[in-house]
Parts: C-alpha cells; structure tokens; sequence
C-alpha cells in the first residue's frame, strides 16, 4: 500500500513524534509498542515503507532486522541509528533501503520516506 508505514521503535516519545509526523503527512501508520509483533505485521500487511529507529540495545530490535534482511525487506526500509551499526547499514544499502544517522532532519527522513 502507497501510503502505509510500520514504525519500530523501542522510544514511546520518538514513537509518538514519528506517528504524529507520518499522520500529519497523509500517511496510515502501525507503531506497535509491543516489537515481537512486527515479524507478524510485516508478514499481514503490504507497507510502503519500515522506519526502523535502531537501537544496538535491544534484541527484539536486533532480531526485527535480522528478520527484514532474510526475508529481503530492508528493500523498502529506514533505520535511524544512534551508533552507526557498520554491518546493518551496509546490509540496508545493498538491499536497496537507506539510513539516516541521529540526529536527523525530518525533511531528510520524509524525503528518504517518499523517495521510491
């Protein structure tokens, strides 16, 4: 679907200000709290696009990309990272998605969003 995004984040305030930023901007929107249903999610639905804001920390995080990149939807992703994670962004790129370093520009990361 053109206009649908899934957001993962493990951040309730980033969560909330990415949803109210992709609402505002004509988006449909799925930002579960809960990141073990994202597997499920990306399995039910057709997403436009995944904004991952990548947190080295977390496994469920870790395990949700590992899972984008072996079932080949880093394709249609964002991550945002903090650290840059060398290994990840090299496995965004080649599947064809982007990264944007924090701090970001969210024109950047719109732009990045609508970009095909």
């Amino acid at each position: 679907m053109k206009n649908k995004i899934l957001i993962v984040t493990t951040n309730d305030d980033h969560r909330f200000l990415l949803t109210m930023l992709f609402t505002d901007s004509g988006f449909l929107v799925d930002a579960p709290i809960d990141l073990s249903l994202c597997s499920r999610l990306v399995e039910e639905e057709e997403y436009y696009k995944v904004i991952v804001d990548y947190d080295y920390r977390s496994d469920n995080n870790r395990l949700f990309c590992r899972y984008l990149e072996t079932h080949n939807q880093l394709r249609k992703s964002i991550v945002i990272q903090t650290i840059t994670d060398e290994d990840l962004a090299s496995k965004v790129y080649q599947q064809g998605g982007n990264v944007l370093n924090k701090p970001y520009n969210t024109e950047d990361l719109l732009f990045a969003v609508k970009a095909i």
